[in-house]
C-alpha cells in the first residue's frame, strides 16, 4: 500500500497499514480509489510518526453546527485500537516539511502547499477552479493536475464562470483535442460547463458561491485534532449531496474533501507539525 517503504518500524507499520485499510474496505468505509487518494498523507503521518507519538483522540466530532470558532475536527480512520507505532508525538521542531514526503523536492508542487493548500479561499472565481481541478484530479494525482494548471486556466478562461457556462459544444469539442493542455476526457470537460451553469444559480439565489460553500463548515476553518488522515467527512459529505442535488458532477465527497483542504475549509496539516502551528496561530488571531 506504501509507494515508498518508511524508514522505521517497517514491518509493524505494513502491517497495521494493510490490516487498518483491509478492514476499512470490507466495512465499505473507505474505498480503493479513496484509498489511494490518501496514500501521500497516509506515507507522513508513517514518517511522522518515526519521530514521535500521539494520543488518541475520540473518534466522531461534535455536529459542524455547533462547533466554536478555530474548530477542530476528532474523525478518526478507524474506530479500532490504535498501534503502538502511532502512540507518538509529532515532531513540532522537523526541519523538513512533512509534505516533502510526496513532493519530492518538486518545486511547483512544494510552492503550492507552502503558499496555497489550507489557506482561505473566498473569491468565487477561484472556488469554482479548485472544484474543477479537484474534480478532474479524479484518477489521478494532483501532481499531474497542478502542473496542467495553465493549461486549464486558459482552456476555461481563467475560470470565469459565466463565460464557461456559455461554452459550446464546438469549443468543448476543441479541448478534447491533442494540445489543449488538459486532460482530454469528454466527461470531465463536460461536467465543468454543466458545474458553471450550477454556479451561476447558486451565485443567484444564494448571493454567492462563496457563502454556499462555507456554510457547510459554518463560515470558519476547522482545525485538524486527529492523528490518522480521513478519506471524507460528514460535512463534506454534506456539500456533496448538495451539489449533486443541483445537478454537479465530480463532486463526491472524498473529492470535496480535498477540495475543503485545498480552500483552507478545513486544515490538515498533521498535529503539531509547524504547519499545524503556524496555521492554529493564525486562524486564532
Amino acid at each position: 500500500l506504501l509507494l515508498h517503504p518508511p524508514t522505521v518500524p517497517q514491518k509493524e507499520a505494513e502491517s497495521e497499514c494493510n490490516k487498518s485499510a483491509t478492514r476499512l474496505m470490507g466495512q465499505g468505509r473507505l474505498s480503493f480509489f479513496s484509498l489511494l487518494r490518501n496514500l501521500p498523507l497516509l506515507q507522513a503521518s508513517l514518517e511522522l510518526s518515526r519521530r514521535s507519538s500521539v494520543t488518541a483522540l475520540g473518534n466522531v466530532p461534535p455536529s459542524f453546527a455547533k462547533l466554536s470558532p478555530v474548530r477542530a475536527q476528532g474523525l478518526s480512520m478507524s474506530a479500532g485500537k490504535q498501534p503502538e507505532w502511532m502512540k507518538e508525538k509529532v515532531d513540532a521542531g522537523a526541519s523538513t516539511p512533512w509534505y516533502h514526503m510526496f513532493t519530492k523536492g518538486d518545486p511547483e508542487y512544494d510552492k503550492y502547499m507552502a503558499e496555497e493548500w489550507g489557506f482561505e479561499v473566498h473569491e468565487d472565481r477561484k472556488l469554482f477552479e479548485m472544484l474543477i481541478l479537484e474534480g478532474a484530479q479524479a484518477g489521478l494525482s494532483w501532481q499531474t493536475i497542478l502542473k496542467k494548471r495553465e493549461g486549464y486556466r486558459a482552456a476555461f478562461h481563467n475560470f470565469d464562470i459565466k463565460r464557461v457556462a456559455a461554452m459550446t459544444e464546438a469549443e468543448q469539442q476543441e479541448l478534447l483535442k491533442e494540445g489543449s493542455g488538459i486532460v482530454r476526457n469528454r466527461l470531465k470537460v463536460k461536467s465543468a460547463v454543466a458545474n458553471a451553469k450550477v454556479a451561476l444559480q447558486i451565485q443567484e439565489e444564494e448571493g454567492s458561491l462563496d457563502k454556499f460553500l462555507w456554510s457547510f463548515v459554518g463560515g470558519t476553518p476547522l482545525l485538524n485534532t486527529r492523528k490518522t488522515m480521513v478519506a471524507e467527512t460528514e460535512e463534506s459529505q454534506a456539500m456533496s449531496k448538495a451539489l449533486k442535488q443541483r445537478g454537479m458532477n465530480f463532486v463526491g465527497p472524498t473529492i470535496l474533501y480535498a477540495f475543503m483542504q485545498a480552500c483552507g475549509m478545513v486544515v490538515d496539516h498533521p498535529l503539531g507539525t509547524p504547519e499545524w502551528e503556524a496555521a492554529k496561530k493564525r486562524l486564532a488571531g
